[in-house]
C-alpha cells in the first residue's frame, strides 16, 4: 500500500548541517529539564540552524523553530518546576531533533499533551511533521483507530498553521486518502481525495510545501489525489472451467473491464487475460454494434 504512494517523506527537512549546539548541549545538561536530549541527538541539531539560515536567504521567517528556540533557552535559565505548556515546548523541541527510535517517546508525549486539550500558541510544520511521522508508522500496522483520530488530531491545528507553512499539510492528507484505500472505502476514497485537491487549490502561492515534501511533493500528491477520482472498474468472474474447451487457434470474442470489446481474435492471445478476470468471453451478439 505504501509503496504506491507519492515518494514525499515528511523526514525531508531533517537533513542539513548547522549550528544550534551549544543550545542543545545546555538544555541536555541542565538537570532541571524533565527530559535530557540524547547525545546523538546533538549531531541533528545542525538541521535546525540550517532551515533557519535557508529561511533568511529567502526572506522568510520559520516560527516554529524561532519560538522553540526560545523557549528552550527561558526553560534552561528556569529553576521553577516545568508546567504543562513548559513541558510541550521541551518536548516538542526534542521531536524537533530527533527521528526513528530516539523520536518516538517524545512524539508520543508530544501527541498525548495534545489530545489531553493542550493548546499550543502556534503549529509549524515541524509539528505536522510529528503527526505524519506517527501516522506513516501507523499505516504499515493498521492501526485504524488510531490514524484516524491522529488525522482528527492535526486537522484541529490547521488555524494556528501560519500560510508560509500550510501548504505541508497535504501530507496529511495524503495519508488520509491512504487509510481509507486500506479500508477499501472506495467512496470515501474519493471524498478524501476531493478534499485534498479542494485543499491544494486553496493555497497560496507561497505556502511552504516544499519545507516538508520537498520540490516536487505538493504535484504529486495533487496527481495521487486526481488519480483516485476515477470510477471503479467492476470485477469480472472468471471463467476457467468453461475456457478448457477452445483450442489454442480457435477465435473468440472478448470484452475486457472497461468496456473494450475484441472480436474474432485468438483464443491464446487472450487466454491468460480471461484467467485473470481481466475480460469476460461474450457471444457475438453481446457485442455492440455500429
Amino acid at each position: 500500500m505504501l509503496s504506491a504512494l507519492p515518494l514525499v517523506s515528511s523526514q525531508f527537512w531533517k537533513t542539513g548541517a548547522f549550528s544550534l549546539q551549544p543550545l542543545a548541549f545546555s538544555l541536555s545538561q541542565n538537570p532541571r529539564s524533565r527530559f535530557a536530549i540524547p547525545p546523538e541527538a546533538l549531531q541533528q541539531l545542525e538541521t535546525i540552524s540550517f532551515w533557519r539560515s535557508k529561511m533568511v536567504s529567502e526572506s522568510r521567517h520559520d516560527s516554529g523553530i524561532d519560538a522553540a528556540s526560545a523557549r528552550a533557552h527561558t526553560l534552561i535559565h528556569n529553576a521553577s518546576p516545568i508546567a504543562a505548556g513548559e513541558e510541550f515546548e521541551t518536548i516538542r523541541l526534542l521531536c524537533y531533533i530527533t527521528k526513528g527510535s530516539k523520536q518516538k517517546p517524545y512524539a508520543s508525549r508530544f501527541t498525548e499533551l495534545l489530545k489531553g486539550g493542550l493548546k499550543p500558541r502556534y503549529f509549524s510544520y515541524l509539528d505536522i511533521s510529528v503527526l505524519a511521522d506517527q501516522i506513516q508508522e501507523l499505516l504499515k500496522t493498521g492501526d485504524t483507530k488510531e490514524i484516524q483520530e491522529l488525522i482528527s488530531l492535526a486537522k484541529k491545528f490547521v488555524p494556528l498553521i501560519n500560510k508560509e507553512e500550510i501548504g505541508s499539510f497535504a501530507i496529511i492528507h495524503l495519508y488520509q486518502i491512504a487509510q481509507l484505500k486500506q479500508l477499501g472505502h472506495s467512496t470515501r476514497v474519493r471524498q478524501a481525495a476531493q478534499e485534498c485537491l479542494d485543499f491544494i487549490e486553496a493555497l497560496p502561492e507561497v505556502n511552504g510545501n516544499e519545507l516538508l515534501l520537498g520540490t516536487n511533493g505538493l504535484n504529486q500528491i495533487k496527481a495521487f489525489a486526481e488519480s483516485q477520482l476515477a470510477p471503479d472498474i467492476p470485477e469480472l468472474p472468471l471463467q476457467t472451467q468453461s475456457l478448457k474447451k477452445f483450442e489454442r487457434n480457435e477465435r473468440i470474442t472478448v470484452r475486457y473491464r472497461d468496456g473494450t470489446v475484441m472480436k474474432d481474435v485468438k483464443f491464446k492471445k487472450v487466454e491468460s487475460d480471461l484467467k485473470n478476470g481481466q475480460c469476460v468471453l461474450i457471444e457475438e451478439s453481446e457485442s455492440p454494434t455500429v
